[in-house]
């Protein structure tokens, strides 16, 4: 249970010297020096039956509290069992919308206690209770799509309690704390049930928790009537169960739940379940909470619950029979007509409410009505079948998507669906207007049918072509949602847009997107309601991680198959913890630490065997770690308290409170942190070896870079990963996780120290996860599939894998294939120069060696020409080598290179009549011909054996500039310009066919966005096109038809390659992405890790082994195929090249 902070009247502020009187007041002693001496109470805050709960100050840890202290000093053994079995096991449903408890244990007079979490805010009932007074200060801060999210939260709470076996039974407003920053927490679990063969009953033993707690007892807010948890024993004289108020003195109820008597009731009248009405027992179960759940729904619509009486029979009795009143009835509008008709009618009186202000339109939502309704059926089959699918609906209309249970019309679907896309609100209705003029022609026509056959055939076909028509843009309008949703890392919500398109309109975007709807390589689970917790990388078995699961196992798993590579059982003793949120690796990997929650202790594994080497008790342990020389392993257990210990005998080296985190170093000290406070210890004695500058939040996660240089951090409640020198203190990173709010992000990093991970469960169940560059802070992954609250993650310090843990946990690749080569500082074009192994960046030849290395300056030029200009010939391979005038001469020279049996043969010119520098240039694929665009926008042709040139264009086809050309054959040169400035009015952008070299424009096309690169198809029949619409086109070469069309990117595409004999090419973003697609099927082969700035080039070596690329900022990496080539079709000659491309994509 958790409550609320509501400010101190003056009777309760109390200064310590008043503590011993107000404690008597209240009906307690003042507390004696036992196990919560440090523990000052300050004022009381609910009061039931047998406890009372305070605000109180936690002197150790110097922070607030509530504690709940049991009032019935005298009570019987049975409710004290109660009493602790109620805060053990609610510690164990360790979830961020269940209360976390601090402390459990008896004063010196015998007292049970527990202490937990003080949030401040308000119950749910407060803010229904405001929002139906008018508070404006409520109606703007929680309209209808905020209390959704709190349901929402309150669903994932109970939905993870019951894959734990544990029933709620009393959920109600009152026991629904919503906190100042938006945390959602679920109290009094004190009529919780275990259900039998569940997780949780095996190991809480045979006294089960039994069901009537003194949290049965009513512990509420005082002075709440409706906030009254009743339990009833059987009265076999009566038809139905006589009912004890929640204060009475006995309880009528054994202490082991699985005894408890058939007509018992328990919980609160007004959003209990039938069955727990009727006395039911044996029948309770997920289904009596979907009710209360739907209870829920429905106050939060009407600001009042779903059954009123006068009387709890009266209540009762509704509950049974299923009196319950659609929401909607309440704002209906025939309801007010008919209450003006009939003024004296109770039952229209009481249904015709005031519009509610925190409602769209004042009025109650039918899909809500509906949701809610369902929910609230008195045949229990009639309901939801789980408290997932109850939530499922609510995020659909969250969404913008029908709902289950409203069984919306096709019209509805319409509705919905336009206002889900709104971009694409305009275009459909276009689409829709031009059908109802069908369907208009449609009628004329059918009104003549009798008088013209041929008319009624004709408007039937208009009729279809009209629905086919709709049906398409439909399915275009899903594909727009989920881009938008792509955009917003909404996976679910793309995946249920793209999976609504019918199988055969599923085009265009539609396979991209629903390729990265979920980039994950593996999912796997712990087990029907089980959850993965905890989990780390294998140091020396790559691809290779261990998880600990809620059933107290450790599983061996590929992440990159998800298959199984073995498992083990904890020990007896560490079994009766649970949630293994923290283990560890030894170095050498033959060693894994285990820390668990709830008294699980402290375990070391032998990871071959799985046998247990050494083990030792401790409360609550969160973090665990061994040292770099495996020496040492420190443990934190809660409350912040840092154990360091020698792992083979267990023994106690030293101890440090006020510890929250901690890590090793690479040095084998250890770097700890507390709040703000940073410090750095000895390893062997704890001594502060040095205090660090303060960091800017609370810590939550935090890992150290390789070098120990650096410390990555989360924050609480912060949805942001920073970056700290631990030099000088000094914040070098920071990046958001999402734009959002949530809690309890996770940080990784990977072994180089480059990649930072960041994963987070936002407040709308979004899972965010994304990788960043350390040193740029560029954005270079966005990992997509994980759906559910993150519990772990790890990154593979050798194959780069990352995992995150949930209740289906995932994995991803980050490793790629990783260039050969890497050559800094070479802005400019870049060639190979007639072999693989000569690469010339900026005109400097470089020879690659089989290593990664290169040698400068290998003499494949004479002396002069290194840093000039350069044109490749494709097939040829030939290389021109053009360079600035020389004094008094009228032309550019340049150096014809050309590959030869002995070496490479030099062919010296000027190319005549040019003016300008060359900007760039292009060499056909005889090598007989070069293109050569200037400076001023002029495009020349000049023979390359004599330098003469034979054609000059200005103003080529009314294009401004040339953004792009190359040679389809070598009498056909394509262009690729716009006609006037971009922005500029009137902007077209154009392709243009050339007949060369007489410069003849054969054909010409336009298209209506930016289109920058292109690159010829060895086939010379066909070329590819792209630019800022991220889409590949290839075209015919000869007619500039578009034959094949796909998505490519997600940003604007910046450079193409095509392979010199396979059907495949490459495709470069300002996205940073360099993919390569297979032509032959549309396939995407592989993605090439992302660059940290936008890649300008691309070109394949002459055998099509290499590919380099050429960034922003001048660096140029070259990857190497030769070993494991890019699933390349083996396809040789043109004519089977051709006939690839020609062969439909499936």
């Amino acid at each position: 249970m958790a409550t609320h902070d509501p400010k101190p009247s003056p009777s309760s502020a109390q200064n310590p010297s008043s503590q011993a009187r107000s404690l008597l007041a209240l009906g307690l002693e003042e507390e004696p020096a036992g196990e919560s001496q440090h523990y000052r109470p300050l004022r009381e805050l609910a009061r039931g039956g047998m406890g009372v709960v305070f605000d109180a100050h936690d002197a150790k840890l110097r922070r607030s509290v509530a504690i709940k202290v049991m009032q019935a000093r005298h009570a019987g053994a049975e409710q004290r069992q109660r009493f602790f079995r109620e805060a053990q096991v609610l510690g164990q449903l360790a979830h961020p919308n269940i209360v976390p408890i601090y402390d459990l244990g008896t004063d010196e007079l015998g007292r049970p206690f527990y202490a937990m979490k003080l949030v401040g805010g308000s119950t749910l009932h407060e803010i229904l209770q405001r929002l139906h007074a008018g508070d404006p200060h409520m109606v703007a801060k929680y309209p209808l799509h905020a209390l959704l999210t709190v349901l929402q939260k309150v669903c994932d709470a109970i939905a993870f309690a019951h894959a734990r076996g544990v029933l709620h039974r009393d959920l109600k407003p009152q026991n629904i704390m919503v906190g100042e920053f938006g945390e959602v927490l679920v109290m009094d679990w004190g009529l919780a049930k275990i259900l039998p063969g569940s997780p949780l009953a095996a190991e809480s033993g045979p006294s089960e928790w039994a069901s009537a707690s003194d949290s049965e007892a009513g512990v509420q807010p005082a002075g709440d009537p409706e906030a009254e948890t009743i339990i009833s024993t059987p009265t076999p004289a009566a038809s139905a169960p006589a009912i004890v108020h929640s204060g009475a003195t006995g309880f009528g109820q054994p202490a082991d739940s699985q005894m408890t008597l058939a007509g018992t009731v328990m919980g609160t009248p007004n959003y209990m379940s039938p069955e727990q009405a009727a006395g039911l027992v044996e029948e309770v179960g997920p289904q009596s909470d979907v009710f209360s759940l739907g209870g829920l729904l429905y106050a939060v619509l009407t600001l009042h619950p779903p059954v009123q009486g006068k009387t709890r029979e009266e209540i009762l009795s509704k509950v049974r029979a299923g009196e319950i009143v659609p929401p909607t009835v309440h704002t209906s509008r025939r309801t007010n007509i008919a209450l003006n008709a009939n003024p004296s009618s109770p039952a229209l009186r009481r249904s015709a409410d005031a519009p509610l202000p925190h409602l769209p339109g004042g009025r109650v939502p039918e899909a809500l009505s509906a949701v809610a309704m369902r929910a609230l059926a008195v045949d229990r089959a009639q309901r939801y079948p789980s408290v997932t699918a109850f939530e499922a609906d609510l995020a659909a209309y969250q969404g913008g998507f029908a709902t289950s249970a409203e069984e919306a019309s096709f019209g509805r679907q319409v509705w919905l669906l336009a206002r889900r896309h709104r971009v694409a609100v305009a275009a459909l209705v276009v689409v829709l207007l031009l059908s109802i003029g069908f369907v208009a022609r449609l009628v004329v026509s059918e009104r003549h049918a009798e008088q013209s056959a041929a008319e009624a055939i004709k408007a039937k076909v208009a009729a279809q072509d009209s629905a086919a028509e709709t049906r398409r843009a439909l399915a275009r309008s899903q594909v727009s949602l989920a881009e938008a949703a792509y955009r917003e890392l909404d996976s679910r919500t793309m995946i249920t847009a793209l999976d609504a398109v019918p199988s055969d309109l599923r085009e265009g975007d539609w396979a991209y997107l629903r390729q990265r709807a979920d980039n994950s390589q593996a999912s796997f689970r712990a087990g029907e309601n089980l959850l993965h917790i905890g989990t780390a990388a294998h140091p020396l078995q790559p691809g290779v991680f261990a998880l600990a699961s809620t059933e107290r196992v450790i599983q061996l798993v590929d992440a990159r198959t998800g298959q199984r590579r073995g498992e083990f059982k904890l020990s007896p003793r560490q079994a009766r913890g649970r949630l293994f949120r923290s283990i560890a690796f030894s170095k050498d990997g033959r060693r894994l630490i285990v820390g668990g929650l709830m008294n699980g202790g402290v375990g070391i594994y032998d990871v071959e065997s799985g046998n247990l080497l050494i083990e030792w008790d401790a409360p609550n342990t969160e973090y665990v770690r061994f040292s770099p020389d495996g020496s040492k392993v420190l443990h934190i257990d809660n409350p912040r308290q840092m154990t360091v210990r020698d792992p083979s005998t267990g023994q106690v080296l030293w101890r440090r409170g006020g510890v929250l985190r901690a890590e090793f170093t690479p040095d084998g000290q250890i770097l700890a942190a507390n709040g703000t406070a940073l410090v750095r210890l000895e390893a062997a004695t704890g001594n502060v070896r040095q205090t660090l500058p303060p960091l800017r939040a609370e810590v939550f996660n935090m890992v150290v870079s390789p070098d120990g240089a650096n410390l990555f951090y989360t924050p609480w409640r912060g949805m942001v990963v920073r970056g700290v020198r631990l030099a000088d203190g000094a914040t070098f990173f920071e990046r958001s996780i999402t734009d959002g709010s949530g809690s309890w992000a996770s940080v990784g990093l990977t072994a180089d120290g480059q990649r930072v991970i960041g994963a987070v469960t936002d407040d709308e169940h979004k899972t965010m996860v994304r990788v960043w560059d350390t040193a740029t802070g560029v954005q270079l992954h966005t990992l997509r599939g994980h759906y559910g609250q993150i519990e772990g993650m790890a990154v593979h310090p050798l194959s780069e894998e990352v995992v995150v843990t949930a209740p289906e946990t995932r994995s991803w690749s980050l490793a790629g294939r990783a260039p050969a080569w890497q050559l800094p500082g070479y802005p400019g074009a870049a060639v190979f120069m007639g072999s693989d192994d000569v690469f010339a960046p900026s005109g400097v030849p470089l020879r690659l060696d089989g290593n990664g290395e290169w040698k400068d300056r290998v003499g494949t030029l004479p002396p002069g020409w290194e840093g000039a200009g350069l044109a490749t010939s494709g097939k040829a391979a030939s290389v021109l080598v053009e360079r600035s005038q020389a004094p008094g001469q009228t032309g550019h020279t340049y150096l014809l290179v050309r590959p030869t049996a002995d070496g490479l043969s030099y062919t010296p010119g000027t190319l005549q009549g040019r003016s300008g520098r060359a900007v760039s240039m292009r060499l056909s694929p005889d090598a007989r011909l070069v293109a050569v665009k200037n400076d001023y926008r002029d495009l020349t042709i000049h023979e390359t054996a004599t330098g003469r040139m034979v054609w000059q264009a200005t103003n080529l086809a009314g294009l401004w500039s040339i953004q792009d050309y190359g040679w389809a054959t070598s009498q056909r040169l394509v262009c690729l310009g716009v006609t006037h400035p971009r922005g500029a009015a009137g902007k077209e952008e154009r392709i243009v066919l050339l007949e060369t070299p007489r410069g003849r424009q054969l054909h010409q096309a336009s298209h209506p966005t930016a289109i920058d690169t292109l690159a010829i198809l060895p086939d010379g029949q066909h070329f590819a096109e792209a630019g800022a619409d991220k889409r590949v086109r290839i075209r015919d070469a000869t007619t500039l038809e578009v034959r094949r069309e796909f998505r490519a990117h997600d940003g604007a595409i910046t450079a193409l390659a095509a392979h010199p004999t396979q059907p495949l090419l490459a495709s470069a973003s300002a996205d940073l992405r360099i993919r390569i697609w297979n032509l032959s099927d549309g396939r995407m082969m592989e993605e090439l890790p992302p660059s940290a700035a936008a890649p300008q080039t691309l070109q394949f070596s002459p055998s099509g082994n290499r590919l380099a690329s050429v960034d922003q900022r001048g660096k140029v990496r070259i990857w190497d195929f030769s070993h494991r080539a890019p699933g390349v079709v083996q396809t040789d000659s043109g004519t089977a090249f051709q006939a690839e491309i020609a062969r439909p994509w499936k």
